[in-house]
């Protein structure tokens, strides 16, 4: 079926006509079914690859001290706040931004240095200084001390300072859109224990991952760290991508068997109901989506969700039209 055909087949069931439902705020209503079936069966399964990227919270209170000296534009003696706003998942190529702007900023005008991510290490180029020294802040009580998170401790250089391994970053990739449950999480075939988030919070260690985690900003984790790209596939049972802005010739994903289309329009029509105050027939009509959300329910449980047509699975309705 296609958007436009599950309106039809849920018009008729509802017995209601185009003037009791536009055909606008009835493709809206079936991306709001199609949700609410995918939900109530614990969304579908799929397997993705995924490539790890080196993440960080930065926070206002962490700092370090540079001191640049014979530069023609860079020449700084101060204490460096990592970020001006704290508290969000970033990457290493987004902290190389904020570095970049926070230090030219401490500078002043004129400030030309560069800082740069790469290959898990930050680079930071004083252009043409004498020497180039990062350590701990001078400003304690107003700073933690952020050397051994960003660049693996003190570091120094004449024209520029590429830093040792982050200690304080973590490795992982963005999960997939529409997650709902993690089913396993293997590295270069090997499969990953799920940790707990204390693995995480100071994750220094680096070498071939053993554990995963998920955290609240939607990222899998890996430790200990991974310092190389391998091969990360997440199997994982999921919410299909739906469209924005539906058309009547729209097709259903192609994650929901055909066989289940018809209860996409059985649920559409007690929506359609609801709307019109016929509770009765509604609660009838809602009954018999209910049938298809436990046969998938029990199909998913026996791990027999493949979408196949004429399967020869045959769905029957408790009630008959005309109820």
């Amino acid at each position: 079926m296609n958007y436009g055909e599950v309106i039809t087949e849920a018009r008729r069931l509802a017995r209601v006509s185009t003037q009791g439902l536009s055909d606008a705020s009835a493709l809206l209503l079936v991306s709001k079914v199609l949700r609410q079936f995918f939900m109530e069966v614990g969304g579908f399964r799929y397997t993705r690859k995924l490539q790890i990227t080196a993440t960080f919270v930065p926070e206002t209170f962490e700092g370090f001290n540079l001191v640049i000296a014979g530069s023609t534009n860079n020449d700084i003696d101060s204490d460096i706040a990592i970020t001006d706003v704290g508290g969000t998942k970033a990457t290493g190529t987004e902290i190389a931004t904020e570095l970049q702007a926070q230090i030219r900023a401490a500078i002043g005008a004129g400030a030309d240095l560069t800082v740069a991510w790469t290959n898990f290490y930050f680079t930071i180029d004083g252009i043409d200084s004498t020497s180039i020294v990062i350590t701990a802040p001078d400003a304690e009580v107003t700073y933690t001390d952020a050397t051994a998170k960003y660049f693996g401790g003190v570091q120094s250089g004449t024209t520029s300072i590429v830093a040792d391994f982050p200690e304080g970053c973590t490795v992982g990739s963005p999960v997939p859109t529409g997650l709902r449950k993690i089913q396993s999480v293997t590295w270069d075939r090997f499969p990953l224990t799920e940790g707990g988030a204390v693995h995480f919070l100071d994750p220094q260690p680096t070498g071939t991952p053993a554990y995963y985690y998920q955290d609240n900003w939607g990222y899998i984790l890996l430790y200990p760290i991974a310092t190389t790209q391998k091969p990360l596939t997440i199997a994982y049972d999921g919410v299909p991508t739906l469209v924005t802005s539906p058309t009547t010739s729209t097709a259903l994903p192609t994650e929901l068997p055909e066989e289940f289309h018809d209860g996409i329009a059985w649920k559409l029509s007690a929506e359609m109901l609801i709307g019109n105050f016929e509770d009765k027939l509604a609660g009838r009509r809602q009954y018999e989506y209910r049938t298809y959300v436990n046969r998938y329910n029990v199909m998913k449980a026996n791990r027999n969700t493949e979408s196949r047509a004429g399967r020869g699975i045959e769905v029957l309705p408790y009630y008959v039209e005309g109820a």
